[in-house]
């Protein structure tokens, strides 16, 4: 097993960057999301540092949790061959559908890209437990994009950024 017992729920991760595309499905939402259709509202909050703006500021609650994660790799020697590994899938392009990121959003794709590896990263070290990135991924099955929290982190709820219908009309 190439990611141990963790096997399947990282290449639950990879399969779906390869075999589907953001914003395909706009099915059932984990637990209690906000959603918001508005693009440049969505990349006002993921990227905003004035807090007259947002609650918190999401690059900084997406460190800390980030900070969790390699914590554990760099206590274990063992573990960063694999993370080498699941940076180098996320990084290429050649692993993703071709049409996994629409034109329309090619300037986030970077954040969508290192969100998902850090989806399969989590995986990687901590199974299926539900925590920050199990719900994020659950967003990005949904068909949305992270982009956001509403609240005082960790209390609180996701910001999801999920086109209008009339976005898909006008392509």
């Amino acid at each position: 097993m190439k990611y141990g017992q963790n096997t399947s729920l990282v290449l639950e991760v990879i399969k779906f960057i390869s075999n589907n595309k953001l914003f395909e499905s706009n099915s059932h939402f984990p637990k209690d999301v906000t959603i918001v259709d508005d693009y440049e509202r969505a990349k006002q909050l993921a990227f905003s540092q004035d807090l007259k703006l947002v609650d918190v500021i999401w690059q900084d609650v997406k460190s800390n949790e980030s900070a969790a994660l390699f914590s554990s790799i760099y206590k274990e020697e063992n573990l960063k061959e694999t993370d080498n590994e699941l940076s180098e899938i996320f990084e290429s392009s050649d692993n993703y559908n071709e049409d996994f990121i629409p034109f329309d959003y090619w300037d986030i794709s970077e954040e969508i890209e290192s969100d998902l590896y850090k989806i399969a990263l989590n995986r990687f070290i901590n199974g299926n437990k539900t925590n920050f990135y199990e719900e994020m991924f659950e967003c990005y099955q949904s068909g949305g994009w992270p982009c956001g929290w509403e609240g005082i982190y960790p209390n609180g709820k996701f910001i999801v950024y999920v086109p209008s219908s009339d976005h898909y009309s006008k392509e």
